[in-house]
């Protein structure tokens, strides 16, 4: 039981990023940018920066509930009628602007209490330093029937060990499928 905060997530540094930011004087809204910036990191395939989302926020102050949302965007004058033809639903055709971070942006400016740029401070670190792989990150959420993309992931764990430290050079190319 905590009277002051606490913080859960899927991976222990994202956890951390978010205990730290709360411990130099942050809030909750700083801390789950910190969060969602550290994930992106340790976890890209399941958060992203250039990804969607939807977020619920309760300001205390105020006593309201608002949503952020972090959907993206398409072209106003699209006719919905240009994805009847099956070429139209695959590739860049289906792609919509992605805003989760400037999502971050707009929570942190609006809500938050610490400098934007102190925010992605473990997740830099985690970047630069590499860091250990956990037991649930990886091909336990991928889609069982993509016997393809599973084989792929099974194929990189080989040479990224639970436990072992992955660290990429500036310059350096790391392509998670």
């Amino acid at each position: 039981e905590s009277r002051k905060g606490m913080v859960s997530t899927a991976h222990p540094l994202a956890t951390e990023a978010g205990l730290d930011t709360l411990r130099s004087g942050g809030n909750a809204f700083d801390a789950a940018v910190a969060i969602a910036a550290t994930l992106n990191v340790v976890e890209p395939e399941n958060s992203g920066m250039g990804g969607f989302g939807l977020i619920l926020i309760y300001d205390a102050s105020k006593k309201q509930v608002r949503t952020l949302n972090a959907s993206g965007r398409i072209p106003k004058n699209l006719n919905r009628d240009a994805f009847d033809n099956k070429e139209n639903r695959r590739g860049a055709k289906t792609t919509t602007a992605p805003v989760n971070a400037r999502a971050w942006e707009q929570l942190s400016k609006n809500y938050g209490k610490r400098p934007w740029k102190s925010l992605f401070a473990k997740a830099i670190a985690a970047a630069e330093q590499g860091f250990e792989e956990t037991a649930n990150g990886g091909s336990e959420t991928l889609d069982i029937d993509q016997e393809g993309i599973v084989a792929l992931r099974r194929r990189q764990r080989q040479e990224f060990r639970l436990g072992s430290a992955c660290t990429q050079a500036i310059g350096d190319l790391l392509l998670l499928l």
